[in-house]
């Protein structure tokens, strides 16, 4: 199956410019001059000081579009608790996800590396090797679990995250058939319950943990517990009620251990779903996902500069104050500005800065351009600000192909480590 889909149209290598374009202009755009060896773009991260051994969670929030939350100006009340721990968090409101799809949430997070279309990077004829924040924290002494709904080998998880730094995986097949409810597995409340007496376990050994829990209930076929009474009367809102009810459900479980006032929180959309009217190609609310990060020593703040998934380990290493090698697109959100974000979907890249969205279909080379004005977007002729647009996300997927090709997504001290 694995060398079939090395063949599949959506696999074949994209070509928006040449490399050494594309390699230049990354390394001005990241500030990088490369490490011999490794990459173009690798860099050593120093930190002074030691690191903060801080546990840290990750909750993959399935289909979470922004536009469903009060944060952003819904008015249907049905993230509650989202929205409160939005103003008790560092939170990031022009935030994208790589693409509009599970696994591409998973690795651009994880990995800090671009999605290309509707590629599952996670697949392949032979494993592909990753230096992200799961190696980083295993080196650092972190044991590294993942708890999904669903079944392990779900679009190639298990063998790849066991390959790319995760030392434990929880899926359908560790939990009793009759909290199987669709063919996605159990419920997220099931997951959650079922993962703090193995965090608890992990505590107890005084070693830090990273654990990443995976969502799913915020995707059809919707399953609304009859346990569960939501407020909205539509299954697809009344399912978004329920999952933001089961992280609370968590959180307040959370809050009761030994290890909660020693862990940083993350919450992320994996990505998004269609919310309201399509307002042009490429439905923002596909794309426009919340990023949460909440700890006992971190600020409530809200970040207004551009972010996308490649930059949550960045900014968490940072936070932890952790030195390491650095291969990957990703920045450092509380150091560094990026002037704009881009991200694909199946068919289409975008590219988007606090006035525009530069719209691009490698299938025909048609371009379309988008003007904001008060959150709207209207069609507007071209400008100076498009090309840089434009640029800006062809270097950086045209580079994402180069390195994927070349094998350059490693640390190769790492690659050593784990041979």
């Amino acid at each position: 199956t694995s060398t079939l889909d090395d063949k599949r149209k959506e696999n074949r290598m994209l070509h928006l410019m040449s490399e050494q374009d594309a390699l230049k202009r990354v390394q001005e755009y990241l500030q990088r001059k490369g490490v011999e060896d490794i990459s173009p773009i690798a860099r050593e991260v120093k930190s002074e000081g030691v690191p903060d051994r801080k546990n840290v969670v990750l909750i993959f929030m399935e289909s979470m579009s922004a536009d469903l939350m009060g944060s952003f100006g819904s008015d249907k009340k049905l993230t509650p608790f989202l929205d409160s721990l939005y103003q008790q968090s560092l939170s990031f409101s022009h935030f994208y996800s790589s693409g509009i799809h599970t696994n591409h949430g998973i690795y651009s997070t994880l990995y800090s590396f671009p999605v290309i279309m509707k590629r599952n990077a996670m697949k392949g004829s032979v494993i592909p090797l990753y230096s992200g924040l799961p190696t980083v924290l295993k080196e650092n002494g972190y044991c590294n679990l993942f708890f999904m709904t669903h079944e392990s080998q779900y679009d190639n998880m298990n063998a790849f995250l066991r390959t790319n730094g995760f030392d434990e995986i929880y899926a359908q097949e560790n939990y009793p058939a009759e909290k199987v409810v669709n063919s996605f597995g159990v419920q997220d409340d099931f997951m959650y319950q079922y993962a703090l007496p193995i965090l608890n376990d992990k505590a107890k050994t005084g070693e830090p943990f990273f654990t990443v829990l995976l969502s799913i209930s915020n995707h059809p076929p919707y399953v609304i517990p009859p346990f569960f009474h939501a407020r909205s009367e539509k299954p697809e809102e009344q399912i978004v009620e329920y999952a933001d009810w089961s992280i609370r459900q968590f959180m307040n479980a959370a809050e009761k251990q030994s290890w909660f006032d020693n862990t940083i929180f993350v919450f992320l959309g994996d990505h998004g779903k269609m919310v309201g009217t399509p307002e042009c190609e490429m439905p923002q609310s596909y794309n426009h996902v919340p990023l949460m990060i909440y700890g006992k020593d971190i600020r409530p703040a809200v970040h207004e500069g551009f972010g996308g998934q490649v930059d949550v380990a960045p900014t968490l290493l940072g936070m932890l104050n952790m030195s390491y090698l650095q291969n990957n697109f990703g920045v450092n959100l509380l150091e560094e500005e990026r002037p704009c974000m881009f991200f694909t979907a199946d068919d289409l890249i975008g590219a988007k800065d606090s006035a525009r969205l530069f719209i691009y279909s490698p299938d025909n080379q048609q371009e379309f351009k988008y003007k904001l004005d008060n959150g709207k977007l209207h069609t507007t002729a071209d400008d100076e600000g498009f090309g840089l647009l434009k640029d800006y996300c062809f270097s950086m997927l045209q580079c994402t192909e180069f390195m994927v090709k070349a094998h350059q997504t490693i640390d190769r001290s790492v690659d050593k480590t784990m041979k």
